[in-house]
């Protein structure tokens, strides 16, 4: 099969997964891309490790938003949560490339668009988000 026939397949896998499965085949499916991706980053297997990073950095996410579900699986992912942090980690110390995903933008500061001037290096309680001017009428910076 070809690489776009893979990938069309993959996604056709994942989407029966989040409409028809149960937590315990999405927790599975979870469980198996982070097998895939830290073997990759460990050199257990061949692999290409820009798109294990990228699969690395979605999957993550994905276990990260477990904590807000009910249930008990946010607390028995934790290993696999950890491993694939580990992975994620060494995935992007040797990507030729920086992922462009959300995961990574949220860790990157952005120097392209003044817009967005945040950054990841102050602890969070001291970031300011960007000054957005009142554009509403009637509210020309003063009382009113």
């Amino acid at each position: 099969m070809t690489a776009p026939g893979l990938a069309a397949a993959e996604r056709r896998r994942v989407e029966r997964l989040i409409l028809h499965g149960t937590e315990r085949s999405w927790l599975r499916y979870l469980a198996e891309v982070t097998d895939l991706v830290t073997a990759v980053a460990s050199g257990a297997r061949r692999g290409d490790r820009a798109a294990a990073l990228l699969a690395g950095e979605v999957v993550l996410e994905h276990h990260r938003m477990l904590i807000g579900l009910p249930g008990t699986g946010y607390g028995r992912t934790a290993a696999d949560r950890r491993a694939l942090e580990t992975a994620v980690s060494a995935l992007r110390q040797t990507s030729p490339a920086h992922s462009t995903t959300p995961a990574a933008e949220a860790t990157t500061p952005n120097t392209t668009d003044p817009a967005r001037t945040t950054t990841t290096d102050a602890p969070p309680e001291t970031q300011q988000p960007p000054h957005t001017p009142d554009t509403r009428q009637g509210r020309q910076g003063g009382r009113g």
